[in-house]
């Protein structure tokens, strides 16, 4: 290989991890690092997909970056990259997309109405994790053919940086909504046991009324005491029995409970998210059933309190 064109490539790829590394927000580093590879490399144009999940057969790839995308791919609001299929993500689906490859016959630009800006083939690299694929990154420039095997093997080291740095992203959510969930926990266990403290207290009263009472007209009013005092108690009671219940965070309702919640909280009616959705009106009440029950709630008031307090 020449060596000026791997200094070049080093160089690229250091930049590009300097990037990744030096910004807090993974989707902000993602767009700043296409745009600078794009550049660089004398490219126009990028897109990247990424994926939620590190199954690829059963993930959905959605665009997460872009740069240079010609009006047929933007017309509708990137219509033509957000929905459909192309052989790209089919190759990713089916775990043959683990080297960078030329896609000669792309079926979003064949469909693609308007101006393409002249792109016809593009690069697809996969960005790798070591748990897998996560997604896709498409390079592609006007009346290019195609990227030679030394490119296509650079471009596959600057997917596989792409992909550790989002799966750094996600293990970093991961370790935040672990230390929230600890310290929820440990505030719930403090209160629990100030609560049994407080009852334990209103138990030895009650019982000291009723001991020290000497006759029927103390005993009475002993009575009436404990009675108060045992009320409280139960009070309590309630309130560390709901400490006690689990944690419940978005991340136990399926993507579907999500939106259907999300719907609730706007004071939409059954019928209404069943349009919305384009689903059957049984499909929603049972939607709603299970939201209700995995957050322990009774009413859609209560779910709708309990998804604005959590940012739905």
């Amino acid at each position: 290989m020449n060596v000026k064109r791997r200094l070049e490539e080093l160089s690229t790829l250091n930049r590009i991890l300097e990037i990744l590394n030096g910004k807090a927000d993974f989707n902000e580093a993602l767009q700043k690092a296409l745009e600078e590879l794009v550049e660089l490399l004398d490219l126009t144009t990028g897109w990247v997909f990424l994926t939620g999940t590190e199954d690829a057969a059963k993930s959905k790839l959605s665009l997460a970056a872009n740069v240079g995308l010609p009006p047929a791919l933007v017309a509708s609001d990137k219509k033509c990259l957000r929905e459909g299929g192309c052989n790209c993500h089919w190759y990713f689906r089916h775990g043959e997309l683990d080297t960078g490859v030329n896609i000669v016959d792309c079926s979003r630009l064949e469909v693609a109405k308007g101006n393409k800006g002249g792109l016809e083939v593009h690069a697809s690299m996969p960005l790798l994790t070591d748990e897998g694929p996560v997604g896709i990154l498409n390079l592609a420039s006007p009346g290019r053919e195609i990227f030679d095997d030394e490119t296509l093997k650079f471009l596959t080291a600057i997917g596989r940086a792409l992909g550790l740095a989002f799966r750094r992203a996600q293990l970093q959510a991961e370790y935040v909504r672990e230390r929230e969930a600890i310290a929820k926990l440990e505030e719930r266990t403090r209160l629990a046991r100030d609560i049994q403290h407080s009852v334990s207290q209103l138990l030895s009263a009650a019982d000291a009324s009723l001991q020290v009472a000497k006759d029927n007209v103390q005993r009475e009013a002993a009575l009436e005491r404990s009675a108060t005092l045992v009320t409280s108690s139960l009070a309590e009671l309630n309130t560390l029995d709901e400490l006690l219940q689990p944690a419940i965070s978005l991340e136990d309702l399926t993507p579907k409970e999500q939106e259907v919640l999300a719907l609730i909280a706007k004071g939409m009616t059954n019928k209404a998210i069943a349009k919305e959705l384009g689903v059957a009106e049984k499909t929603v009440k049972t939607h709603v059933s299970s939201v209700l029950s995995k957050l322990n709630l009774k009413t859609r008031t209560a779910a709708a309190l309990w998804a604005k307090e959590h940012g739905l």
